[in-house]
């Protein structure tokens, strides 16, 4: 049996990284992916690339990026308009379920549930994937709002969708009831409308 003096001579273990931790280092690798992107695709518009791009290239694409941004404002739909109205309630619900944001209260009484007792029911602590898929959707629609302004914030949203749909498919089959297999669902649809969408910009 180790003594006392042995124990404190192994390393102290690291703490895992949260989901949080997780999600902001897949979020900054994406923008810079994508800040990279429209750096190539705008160096081979010139024929050079950034580092020998003089004041004059900068302010251009400069430009052309707000003009870009421009034009995706003006192609919104109205299938995209509605779902940026949806996004605070959607949000809201959100956060009631990972304990973020206390329940609602009469004055602002979410819709009643299946047994009509109203509000949203909190998601357990045991339901990891569940709790998993509504981070990314939250962090999703938070780009999707802002994709309006920065066409390229659609990718990184489609990618938090995606990845909320796969963890929201597997809190499904984990459901424990009906009920909450049925809550989980409309979380899924919602999620998919917003993946369809984002595809449907992407294309345009």
């Amino acid at each position: 049996m180790p003594d006392q003096k042995d124990r404190k001579n192994e390393p102290t273990p690291k703490p895992k990284a949260g989901v949080g931790a997780r999600l902001g280092r897949m979020l900054l690798v994406f923008v810079v992916l994508v800040a990279a992107g429209a750096l190539g695709a705008y160096s081979v518009k010139l024929g050079s690339p950034p580092w020998k791009w003089s004041n004059d290239d900068w302010a251009s694409f400069l430009q052309f990026s707000k003009e870009k941004a421009s034009t995706a404002k003006e192609r919104i739909s109205d299938a995209t308009k509605e779902l940026i109205d949806k996004a605070p309630g959607i949000i809201r619900r959100i956060e009631e379920k990972i304990g973020a944001k206390p329940p609602s209260t009469a004055n602002n009484a979410a819709p009643p549930d299946s047994k009509g007792t109203g509000g949203t029911t909190p998601a357990a602590d045991d339901q990891l994937e569940y709790k998993l898929g509504l981070q990314a959707m939250r962090l999703g629609i938070e780009h999707y709002r802002n994709s309006t302004d920065d066409p390229n914030e659609i990718t990184l949203a489609k990618k938090c969708f995606e990845e909320a749909k796969d963890h929201l498919t597997k809190a499904a089959k984990e459901a424990k009831d009906d009920s909450a297999r049925k809550e989980i669902e409309q979380d899924l649809k919602d999620t998919n409308r917003y993946i369809d969408d984002c595809r449907a910009r992407s294309k345009s």
